[in-house]
């Protein structure tokens, strides 16, 4: 119990050391859809799949309402 204690004693400790050194540095806005290559550039809406979701929408309104379609 006692080994417990100092170990995690041990860990707080090392844990508020490390914290002291941290910067808190502003980050941009990353856009809503963005390439999947780690650049958080802006990708436009087909690479994100609007298109599909518009496309996959409207038949699915057609097959809830044939008649109207």
């Amino acid at each position: 119990m006692m080994f417990k204690v100092v170990g995690l004693l041990v860990a707080s400790l090392a844990l508020i050391a490390c914290s002291k050194d941290a910067v808190n540095t502003p980050v941009s806005a990353i856009p809503d859809c963005v390439f999947a290559d780690g650049s958080n550039q802006p990708a436009p809406d087909w690479v994100c799949g609007a298109l599909l979701m518009a496309w996959l929408y409207r038949l699915l309104d057609i097959v809830k309402n044939p008649l109207q379609g």
